[in-house]
């Protein structure tokens, strides 16, 4: 029943990143993290198993 499980990340963080970062096209950004956040959850919580 143990292990680590991984939930994704912490979007308060990465806005508070993007703005302090001056990122531009912060949307833009913040979509294409959450794509990549969508395929990775999936391999790295199958890792364990």
């Amino acid at each position: 029943m143990g292990g680590i499980v991984w939930l994704g990340f912490d979007y308060s963080g990465v806005k508070t990143f993007l703005e302090m970062a001056a990122v531009d096209h912060r949307e833009k950004v913040f979509l294409q993290l959450q794509l990549m956040e969508a395929a990775a959850l999936p391999i790295l919580n199958r890792a364990g198993k």
